[in-house]
């Protein structure tokens, strides 16, 4: 649940941060602030519902893709040192956003920091399993 909201988040301001204008920078300021500090404070959320205890993947996420011809499921999890990667890399994105506040390609910043931030913790969200079945 809370992989799922931290990446809609995500996916959600990259898509308005595109679509402002350059001229509104407050809004673009205010927009990546909060967002990188959203996904700061749920990915500390997920590191303390984390079980240390436990070497299985926790939080896993489900997706199935599928029609007839072809079935795709994908299973995602988050493992023992992954967590900590996860968390390292919001608040380092948070941080970068808090140093480029006053410059002026702002939104461009903004933009690629929250990028490189969706593809980082995409890629501490271990792949479980992924399985193609073919019918036919």
């Amino acid at each position: 649940m809370l992989l799922t909201s931290i990446f809609s988040i995500l996916v959600l301001s990259l898509l308005t941060l595109f679509f402002m204008p350059n001229r509104s920078i407050t809004g673009v300021r205010i927009i990546a602030l909060i967002t990188s500090g959203l996904v700061l404070v749920l990915s500390c959320m997920l590191l303390v519902q984390f079980d240390c205890n436990s070497y299985y993947f926790q939080n896993v996420v489900n997706y199935s893709i599928g029609s007839q011809l072809i079935n795709l499921c994908f299973s995602f999890g988050i493992v023992g040192i992954s967590i900590f990667f996860f968390v390292l890399t919001s608040f380092l994105i948070f941080l970068c956003i808090l140093f480029v506040w006053n410059d002026i390609l702002f939104k461009e910043y903004a933009l690629n920091l929250l990028l490189i931030e969706l593809l980082l913790l995409l890629v501490f969200f271990c792949i479980g399993s992924v399985s193609i079945l073919y019918f036919f």
